[in-house]
């Protein structure tokens, strides 16, 4: 669960979510049901406990949002409020939301809540819930009892039965910026230097359907840095120094297309704006040197390709080979 910390620190689509849902909260004017989608996993979570601390809070701020210091929004963020609850996968065991979880959570919304004045069910993967599940929950969507609300959380509402759609009020997180991305990664990694923070930053746009962290901003350095080597260098054996871990090898590969990119909007004389790795001006002078943009372009769909191979459980060992006679043509 995220800390109070992390709810606070929102991007502009989630504010202008959050202003808008919590302004038909503070008016007694809000919907039963309301759809979350868009963004990141992590974003749709932040936004549904930002809600629910909303609506329970015994201290809100003069405009209406929650302190997170409170009793209730401790519980909250805790995961241990009695009538808040977040409905998902058991990542290690289970693969969709059955219908049983749907059930018992009907059961549930219709018992009187204990600790605060509504039942909260957050579903915070949606798009998980197979069609028996979703034809359970719309029963209880089409006669909500009192005092009870759904927030459920999906990557687009496309992905729900149109019928359960039609029953809640949808709200888009949509994309960020890279500045909106800099801002909020500013405060939340304070030890990332100035470089690091803006590389994060761009390439949170691209994966706007994931939630980078510091972690990754080592792996996007060491990425350019291969970059680097294989563009200046000429150093063609930049498959042993790719990461083993699924992940940091996926985000890694990602990042050279990336620099592909860079290359090929340079060789087109695009603005600075544009590039997303090499701010250095030499750096980007060297690399495009030698290189042509249809060359540049054919990287970008070779790195590209190789990881959406990886990402898709691919054989790690062929893909590496092949990648590696590929970018050495």
């Amino acid at each position: 669960m995220p800390s109070a910390k992390e709810i606070k620190t929102l991007n502009a689509g989630e504010r202008r979510v959050l202003e808008n849902i919590r302004t038909a909260i503070l008016n007694e004017n809000a919907a039963h049901s309301y759809i979350i989608e868009g963004g990141s996993g992590a974003s749709r979570l932040r936004c549904s406990l930002y809600i629910a601390c909303t609506v329970a809070c015994e201290n809100k701020n003069s405009d209406g949002t929650p302190c997170f210091n409170c009793n209730q929004c401790r519980k909250i963020l805790e995961n241990e409020h009695t009538d808040i609850k977040v409905i998902a996968t058991d990542r290690e065991k289970e693969k969709t939301i059955n219908v049983e979880k749907i059930r018992s959570l009907r059961k549930e919304a219709y018992v009187l809540p204990t600790d605060c004045d509504y039942h909260i069910f957050i579903i915070s993967e949606c798009e998980k819930m197979n069609v028996n599940s979703q034809n359970a929950l719309l029963k209880i969507l089409e006669e909500p009892p009192e005092n009870t609300l759904f927030l459920l959380c999906v990557p687009s509402k496309e992905m729900l039965l149109p019928t359960v759609v039609s029953r809640a009020q949808s709200h888009s997180l949509g994309r960020t910026t890279a500045q909106e991305n800099e801002i909020i990664f500013r405060e939340k990694f304070k030890k990332l230097s100035d470089v690091s923070l803006r590389r994060l930053a761009k390439m949170q746009c691209i994966f706007d359907k994931i939630e980078l962290d510091a972690s990754d901003a080592k792996v996007i350095d060491n990425a350019y840095e291969i970059a680097k080597q294989y563009y200046i260098d000429k150093n063609y054996r930049i498959i042993e120094n790719l990461p083993s871990d699924k992940g940091d090898l996926i985000l890694t590969l990602s990042t050279l297309a990336v620099s592909a990119r860079d290359i090929a909007l340079a060789k087109r004389g695009a603005d600075n704006g544009d590039i997303f790795l090499f701010e250095d001006e030499n750096d980007l002078n060297s690399a495009q040197s030698g290189i042509s943009m249809r060359r540049a372009m054919e990287l970008y769909e070779i790195f590209s390709r190789a990881a959406e191979r990886v990402q898709g459980s691919g054989n790690i060992s062929s893909i590496m080979s092949e990648l590696f006679a590929d970018i050495r043509k």
